[in-house]
């Protein structure tokens, strides 16, 4: 009798039930199940619904949320401590031969606590460049650092902060450039023309991050000089009623346009033909990915993460952070650029080529395996 070898089992702990990492966690898990891993995700984050469990658990995948507590609460303090009995629990019981913690709460609480009682490969998946908050997380995460056995980062960007501000070497760090599903963005029809300028910007509403503050005071300037242009935010967040009282501020409601929550936004930038991305700092700037795929003009501000998707004036456009005149003036140029359609299509190329799920999947599988 030949026995077969056991799947190896892989726990995937996320940073976020709904989000920018949930959707990468769960397409990561699914690609490694199909080339043998046996695998497990667990979700952890502020009490929203999440979509990625029922889709998990349909693809033959151990999955979960772990809700903690409101946004910058004690509620979510203890709910991320209690979080820690469940995991504990998923990882006594399945003995995973390697855990990823999926962003940098996960990989800070988690892996002290864990190590003693597991022999697993500890990987953080680091996602966003981590400059909030610093000098705590520079006290704090030095013992959750001597347990963890790999780095991924998902841009140079991640990467050169961790040697920067933890002195990790870079041989500890490994790149990986995230996936993106390109069909749902591939579907979408032709952008309509840029005589009215049509801006989309999908991002949660968490000002200690994004600048949508910044793109609406530079869409009421176009406005007030007679540009066509219309903006729709997209997202929700515990900064929802500052950036809704800023829209008021600029007599902007008739223009600008703010949409909480949507489950399909695709279907949002199909009706745009601008996506911008007004931020402090990315990990990287999915969004741009998706614009690209999608075939409208992405652009961004320019800082970490986005100035590693978007190279200002082949594959989009970057404004300087925070300045409203600049913005403006960048948005308002693209109505006569004679190039802007080669620009949208190498960008389209380039998204296709670079952020594919398989490649992410198989460098991921290949870390693993060392």
């Amino acid at each position: 009798m030949i026995l077969t070898p056991a799947a190896p089992d892989l726990l995937i702990i996320g940073q976020g039930i709904d989000g920018g990492i949930a959707p990468l966690a769960s397409a990561l898990a699914y690609g490694l199940q199909e080339k043998g891993w046996s695998c497990a995700i667990r979700y952890v984050g502020r009490p929203v619904p999440s979509k990625f469990v029922s889709i998990d658990q349909q693809r033959g995948i151990d999955s979960q949320a772990i809700a903690t507590g409101k946004a910058r609460s004690l509620g979510e303090v203890w709910g991320l401590i209690r979080s820690i009995i469940p995991v504990a629990r998923v990882v006594r019981r399945n003995r995973p031969t390697a855990i990823i913690f999926a962003g940098f709460i996960p990989a800070l609480l988690y892996p002290p606590l864990l190590r003693p009682f597991t022999s697993a490969k500890f990987i953080l998946w680091d996602h966003a460049p981590q400059n909030t908050f610093l000098k705590i997380k520079q006290l704090v995460f030095p013992l959750a650092l001597n347990c963890i056995d790999r780095i991924i980062s998902n841009s140079r960007s991640t990467a050169l902060t961790m040697t920067k501000y933890f002195g990790i070497s870079p041989e500890k760090i490994t790149i990986i450039l995230p996936g993106v599903d390109p069909a749902r963005w591939q579907a979408l029809a032709p952008a309509a023309s840029l005589s009215t300028l049509r801006i989309v910007m999908p991002a949660r509403l968490d000002l200690n991050q994004k600048d949508p503050i910044t793109l609406i005071k530079a869409t009421a300037m176009l406005h007030n000089q007679g540009v066509k242009i219309e903006l729709t935010l997209v997202g929700s967040g515990i900064d929802e009623v500052r950036v809704h009282k800023a829209i008021e501020a600029e007599d902007a409601l008739d223009y600008i346009h703010l949409v909480a929550h949507s489950d399909d936004v695709p279907s949002l930038v199909a009706q745009n033909n601008v996506l911008c991305l007004s931020t402090k700092f990315e990990g990287l700037g999915l969004v741009l990915v998706e614009a690209m795929l999608a075939r409208r003009v992405a652009m961004a501000s320019r800082v970490s993460g986005c100035v590693d998707v978007i190279k200002d004036g082949v594959n989009g456009f970057l404004f300087e952070a925070g300045s409203v005149d600049d913005c403006a003036a960048k948005l308002k140029a693209l109505q006569n650029l004679t190039n802007l359609q080669q620009i949208i299509e190498d960008a389209y190329r380039e998204a296709v080529e670079l952020y594919t799920p398989q490649s992410m999947i198989e460098n991921f599988q290949r870390v693993l395996e060392i």
